[in-house]
């Protein structure tokens, strides 16, 4: 009886640390995780109309915002490459200012937040299939880093 049981114990204890070595590398990894900044992108109508799914979008930074509570908060409005410069460059700052708003209502603290517009200065990669008016739609947009 004796013999079955007697390469059980080295087994459990290398299951054991095996187990306390997975578990001590997803704690550092979640913790080096929260030292990366993070980014998010809110869509916009025409305008300075967030997008669908900007509620959404908006929740998940005020709660990533809530866990950094020293962290820093960019907010940068985007716009087409089309059209006038100096209106494209005030649309921009206006859609940073409408989700800074919204933050701030959310209960993040303004003196954190730091906004500004880009205009079309930032633009994304185009895609091979796409059109030009699917593409000035994509660019419509603020980025929100969330950096510690």
């Amino acid at each position: 009886m004796q013999k079955p049981m007697r390469g059980w114990g080295k087994r459990l204890s290398g299951l054991l640390i095996l187990a306390v070595t997975a578990g001590a590398s997803l704690l550092f990894n979640s913790m080096g995780q929260a030292e990366q900044p993070a980014v998010y992108h809110l869509d916009f109508r025409r305008g300075v109309q967030p997008g669908e799914g900007a509620d959404t979008e908006l929740a998940r930074i005020v709660r990533d915002a809530v866990a950094r509570d020293q962290a820093a908060i960019i907010v940068t409005g985007h716009t087409g490459t089309l059209g006038d410069t100096q209106a494209n460059q005030a649309l921009s700052a206006r859609r940073a200012q409408v989700i800074e708003q919204r933050l701030t209502d959310e209960g993040v603290d303004a003196d954190r937040i730091t906004t500004g517009g880009v205009a079309g200065a930032e633009p994304l990669e185009r895609r091979d299939d796409e059109s030009d008016r699917a593409y000035q739609r994509r660019l419509a947009r603020v980025d929100v880093t969330v950096r510690p």
